[in-house]
């Protein structure tokens, strides 16, 4: 029997005569030696995955760690004389491993396979074996016991006879482990062997218990179970009419979940297909004939009609399958990212606690009771909340200003009865996968329930008495808690994140709540707390955050070029880190928040009773702890807990920043000049939940930290770890001699600085001090990104397939620093240069970077080019720029606001769209040590196309222009620009004449043109000869024009109509949000070639929607994009390799692309009988060449076989003759015209079987 896999390769070994292989990624097989015969024998240990010693090529012949879970022997006998046969035996005992291992007794043995020998037929009468030596047979009757002993039926079977010569032996100590020995007929056209299975009860290192039941959400996507369920449902609407005139509603909902949770075990256990149902039954009914030997005779004529229902069902179960993942690949294999990165990781492993350590004892636990004791009590405690200090929380509260308060339309809001409409949003908004509590129903199902119309009442009451009365069903107050794995020691619990598996429905309230809550309470949070908060995006603070460090670093290296005393400011950054942040939170003191807000008391109790009614079963390795009391904190995974935690925080948080005496840091002006005066900003700390970073200034900031951070523990059971607290220099200068004293009493031993080779990360983000440590992080980058591809490099993936990696499981993983990070020309093409590897592998002639890059609409791949990407994503931080208006800086974000003073700081510049929207404007006055945020802002707004030419200003505008902007030097002339011109102004020279209503150059006697000496009259006369010349959208404000209609004189400063300059794809403007997409095409600058561009679009998008494989979609593509390697290309390139540029088939003529796949007389041949046998018989081969040159088939649509289309029996043809030219070339394969058309006409049945295969279900 030929077996065929695609796992990978250290999931099974191979010989000539013997295989094992592992279907269950969990376990892992280590080759201890196979031989005799090119492989008659394997010996294996098989590991679990998690303990196994593997090497990158698969596992090593070392023996793991640990001891195996088992040790294989896999034998298959010769079947030659007796003689030989006893040999073989003979031989294996004298292996010194063989002999080892059998007689070993610390880990368990199986011995299994085809013997070839059988103990009715070859034993004699002193019992020894004619086939087999005495030594071992009797290390067998010794040592082992046949897992099946009596209950063994025939296990071959030829036409004229039958017998038992297969074997599964274990070692008699184990064998008590083996369970369910089970014999199956298998169909006779696959083998003449029935297959012997058996379970083996190992012991488990991982102790998993049996977790708790969930329902399969692909449940209510089938028609039979929402049938099935609704009528469930109805059958029980007495019983559900009765339950309710005598409980209350919340007891009533919780008995209609429990029934549907019934119900659902039911059906799920059911199995719907009656092949594998049928096959199932049959195998019992011929086992059952076989053991009862009396009447085996009687039973022949039976047994041979049960085997052959059987073995026609096993071929039609097995055809049915490789039909549909044939029609699977083909539509899904290299279309789906989801489906690739699937199909190319190996499962994930369960997550598994090994081992937890007693907090109280030390002591080191692997016994589940004891892991679940250790948990239990964790948690006991942890929920257990401590003393608290009201005087600390009246000092916390005090410092919230007075104007955070909900108003009366607020508390409305919050308050309003709950309708049904309201509850289908919550579920519209609801995640599609998500795991549910402790009654197993998933969302997809428990929204089939809550639609059916006699609950809809029932749901609208519980919801509204849990708003206003704090009523729950009590499955509401039960959750299970699983533990997620941080970095640190895994025995520890703290290093544990706890998430909380709360059932749908409650849920479904709490983001109903939660919806309202964002509504009224992101007023109350500061602008510095992003965490959750509607229209905040994480990467803000991260670009803040390495704006500050930029201007610290700023300021010394400004001192260290103009030899200027070092600055005084030794600012650092301090990475707090609190121990289990939302478990911890006091719920008392959390309504204290509340009602200090303004919240109404029924939202306070409705929260309150949501967090502190709950009782929590923690899940160990499966296994649950008993019920913990929740008494404390937010529960990580429900819905309502983000916004509740960022109110419970906002008191700290707000401490610092009403506090005056604490500085934090200011972003002033580097300006030595009062010209361009910059106001300061200051930031004191960014947050994003309870990730905080607080910016100290000096001394007494740090002391007043340390004393809001304890007065915040005594208020609300927060626990800082110190330990975790990450400290660095802002500016990157070792500052540590400075900070040592106050840092070391607050147990911080180290200041994170440009010293240091790899750069802190925070939110994600690294924050870079050197180039050294950006040249780190990016190396890191790419050691994953070439991790990432290794992965798929050994998949057969098509050009489609390729991009679909790039795309979404490649570069996807830079994405989210590009938004902040700034890297350098080369950084950007070290990455591409991954992605290109990765493409060009295994096609040649390459297709070119341009070439994938383009959309395709235009016959790329549309791969997204790094470097447009990463100018698109930093546009996100520009666009808002561009449009602000001065009048309304105050309501901008911190975000903008700190960017337009870095812009003006960094261009002395008073209005920062000026140097954005003109290059000429840009001031560099300094040597920077490492790549800036001002550069990347720069190469993005440069990469977008502009034209000022019919832009028109106001004069009032126009005057704040830099002079440099409205002139440029005629082409032909030799004119060279004053130096003073970089810093003088069009109002500098110009002046505004009211009455006409034009500008015009200064009286040569005005005394404001001297402090610029020369510089005037130079370019004065520059403009007269014409060797300078005003810029086309200027030159107009210098003509005299009417008075306004109203009479007055625009005198506001507008540089929005140069925005609007910027050039996007019809249908976008500058004021609307751009996608990253959109950036793209507008700075899109490849020409299409022109072999893709006599393509129409339509055509392109019909050729990528076909459903292909990757030889199919593959040589297609490559011959329209010329990617063909015929011979008169290799002979150019490679004259030693390919002496000839004639053709390998015909020897006759030059090999082109065209030749190499029509015209060579082979080929020719193929291709006419296709003609005459599937497509119309006057089509010619060059109908069919222009045909795929331009993706336009009209002219042989025709098929003599209406259930395949002609484009598809060209492509079919055209990977045939690829593959059967291949074969010719590596293998020596002649190529015969009448085996490829065999071939072709094979590929015609299988696709129409194929797309046909959903009816023959």
């Amino acid at each position: 029997m030929q077996f065929k896999t695609h796992n990978r390769p250290h999931s099974s070994h191979w010989t000539s005569h013997c295989g094992i292989i592992i279907l269950n990624q969990k376990y892992s097989l280590n080759i201890l030696q196979d031989g005799i015969d090119n492989g008659r024998f394997i010996l294996a240990d098989i590991h679990h995955a998690s303990t196994a010693a593997t090497t990158e090529a698969g596992p090593t012949s070392s023996s793991p760690s640990s001891p195996p879970i088992t040790t294989i022997l896999n034998i298959y006998g010769r079947s030659h004389l007796h003689s030989d046969r006893a040999a073989f035996y003979t031989s294996l005992l004298e292996i010194p491993v063989i002999f080892d291992t059998l007689h070993q007794e610390t880990s368990p043995v199986l011995i299994m396979g085809d013997f070839n020998y059988s103990y009715e037929q070859h034993q004699r009468a002193d019992g020894s074996l004619t086939s087999a030596p005495e030594a071992w047979v009797s290390l067998l009757a010794r040592q082992f016991i046949d897992c099946f002993q009596d209950q063994k039926q025939p296990t071959w079977k030829s036409t004229v006879s039958s017998s038992i010569i297969d074997f599964i032996f274990c070692s008699s100590k184990d064998y008590h482990r083996i369970h369910d020995a089970e014999q199956r007929f298998l169909s006779t056209s696959w083998t003449d062997h029935a297959m012997l299975g058996i379970s083996f009860q190992f012991q488990n290192i991982e102790r998993r218990g049996p977790g708790a039941w969930k329902a399969n959400p692909f449940l209510a996507r089938r028609k039979d179970y929402r049938s099935a369920l609704a009528g469930h449902l109805q059958s029980i609407q007495a019983t559900y009419t009765e339950i309710q005139s005598f409980s209350t509603a919340q007891h009533t909902w919780d008995w209609v979940k429990s029934e549907v949770k019934l119900f659902t075990k039911s059906f799920q256990l059911e199995d719907n297909n009656w092949r594998r149902q049928q096959i199932r039954r049959l195998q019992k009914k011929r086992n059952r004939m076989y053991r009862q030997q009396k009447n085996r005779g009687l039973y022949f004529s039976v047994l041979e009609t049960i085997e052959t229902q059987i073995a026609a069902l096993q071929e039609s179960l097995a055809e049915i399958d490789i039909l549909k993942a044939g029609k699977f690949w083909r539509e899904n294999g290299e279309k789906s990212a989801g489906y690739i990165k699937r199909s190319g990781n190996s499962r994930d492993q369960q997550s598994h606690i090994a081992a937890l350590r007693d907090p109280t004892t030390q002591e080191l636990s692997t016994d589940p009771d004891e892991m679940q004791h250790i948990a239990s009590a964790f948690y006991t405690q942890l929920f257990t909340p401590d003393t608290l200090d009201f005087t600390a929380i009246d000092s916390l509260l005090s410092s919230i200003p007075p104007s955070l308060k909900l108003t009366a339309e607020d508390r409305d809001i919050l308050t309003a009865p709950i309708d049904f409409d309201d509850i289908l949003e919550s579920c519209k908004n609801a995640p599609r996968q998500s795991s549910p509590g402790s009654d197993g129903i998933p969302y997809e199902i428990l929204n089939l329930v809550i639609r059916y119309p006699p609950y809809r009442p029932l749901l609208i009451t519980v919801f509204n008495d849990a708003l206003q009365n704090a009523v729950f069903p009590d499955t509401w107050n039960e959750s299970i808690m699983t533990l997620l794995k941080k970095k640190g020691d895994s025995t520890d619990m703290r290093n544990y994140r706890p998430l909380s598996l709360a059932n749908c429905d409650y849920k479904y309230f709490t983001r109903l709540i939660n919806r309202r809550m964002m509504e009224v309470a992101p007023k109350l949070i500061n602008s510095n707390q992003i965490g959750f908060v509607p229209g905040k995006y994480i990467a803000e603070n991260g670009l803040r955050c390495q704006l500050i460090m930029e201007d610290a670093q700023l300021h010394y290296d400004i001192a260290d070029q103009r030899d200027l005393p070092a600055p005084c400011s030794k600012d650092i950054g301090l990475l707090l880190d609190q121990e289990k942040a939302y478990d911890r939170v006091n719920l008392s003191y959390f309504r204290l928040v509340l009602h200090h807000y303004g919240f109404p008391p029924a939202i306070i109790n409705c929260i309150h009773n949501l967090m502190a009614l709950n009782t929590i079963k923690i899940n160990i390795n499966g296994y649950f702890t008993p019920e913990v009391p929740k008494l404390r904190g937010f529960k990580q995974g429900d819905p309502l807990s983000c916004i509740c935690y960022d109110l419970a925080f906002e008191t700290f948080l707000q401490a610092i920043l009403q506090d005056e005496d604490f500085a934090g840091y200011t972003l002033g002006s580097h300006q030595d000049s009062s010209t361009h005066p910059v106001p300061s900003v200051n930031t004191k700390l960014l947050c994003y939940a309870d990730d905080a970073l607080v910016f100290i200034n000096n001394r007494n900031d740090l002391r007043l930290l340390d004393y809001y951070m304890d007065l915040f523990c005594r208020a609300s059971n927060a626990k800082f770890n110190y330990n975790k607290v990450e400290a660095f220099s802002l500016s990157g200068r070792d500052h540590w001699p400075f900070w040592q004293r106050q840092l070391e009493a607050m147990h911080i031993h180290h200041l994170h600085s440009r010293k240091d080779d790899l750069p802190l990360i925070y939110l994600g983000f690294p924050l870079v001090q050197s180039t050294a440590q950006r040249q780190n992080h990016v190396q890191s980058i790419i050691s994953k990104l070439e991790v990432a591809v290794k992965l798929h490099s050994i998949r057969s993936l098509s050009v489609v397939g390729k991009a679909t990696v790039v795309n979404t499981l490649v570069l996807s993983k830079c994405w989210y620093i590009f938004r902040v990070t700034a890297l350098t020309q080369q950084d950007i093409q070290s990455i591409t240069s991954v992605a290109i590897r990765f493409l060009k592998s295994g096609i040649f002639p390459a297709i070119p970077w341009s070439t994938w890059t383009l959309p395709k609409n235009q016959g790329g791949l549309g791969i997204l080019d790094v470097k447009a990407q990463y100018a698109a994503l930093y546009f996100r931080w520009i666009q808002p720029l561009l449009t602000v208006s001065y009048t309304t800086l105050d309501d901008i974000s911190p975000l903008s606001r700190m960017l337009i003073h870095y812009i003006n700081n960094i261009n002395h510049s008073s209005h920062h769209q000026v140097p954005l929207l003109l290059p000429t404007t840009r001031r560099i006055f300094l040597r920077r040590t490492r790549m800036a945020t001002i550069d990347i802002i720069y190469k993005s707004i440069d990469l977008l196309p502009r034209n000022f030419d019919s832009v028109r200003i106001s004069h009032a505008t126009s005057l704040q222009l830099p002079l440099q902007a409205v002139l440029y030097v005629s082409p032909h002339s030799t004119f060279r620009l004053p130096t003073k011109l970089r810093e003088m102004k069009v109002l500098d020279v110009f002046q505004h004449n009211t009455d006409h209503h034009f500008l015009h150059w200064k009286d040569t006697s005005d005394p404001s043109l001297r402090s610029w000496k020369l510089a005037p009259k130079k370019l004065f006369n520059g403009l007269a000869s014409g060797d300078l010349l005003l810029q086309p959208f200027f030159q107009p404000l210098c003509l005299p024009s009417p008075a306004p209609d109203n009479g007055r004189v625009d005198s506001a400063i507008d540089f929005t109509p140069l925005a609007t300059s910027l050039t996007f794809p019809t249908g976008t403007h500058i004021f609307s949000a751009i996608p990253t997409k959109t950036f793209r095409q507008a700075c899109a600058t490849a020409l299409v070639p022109s072999h893709l561009r006599a393509i129409n679009g339509h055509a392109w998008k019909s050729f990528w929607s076909l459903a292909l494989t990757m030889v199919q979609r593959n040589v297609l593509y490559r011959f329209i994009s010329n990617s063909i390697p015929h011979k008169s290309l290799l002979h150019r390139v490679f004259t030693d390799l390919h002496p000839s540029p004639l053709c390998t088939i015909c020897s006759i003529s030059t090999e082109t692309s065209v030749h190499f796949l029509f015209h060579c007389p082979p080929k020719a041949t193929v291709w006419r009988a296709i003609i005459f046998e599937f497509l119309w018989p006057t089509v010619s081969i060059q109908d069919i060449i222009t045909a795929i040159t331009s993706l336009d088939f009209h002219n042989i649509k025709y098929c003599q076989r209406s259930e395949v289309s002609a484009p598809i029996i060209v492509i079919l043809t055209l990977a045939n003759i690829w593959r059967a030219h291949f074969r010719t070339v590596f293998d020596a394969t002649p190529f015969e015209a009448q085996t490829i058309i065999a071939n072709i006409r094979a590929d015609v049945i299988r696709r129409i079987n194929e797309d046909q295969v959903h009816s023959t279900i």
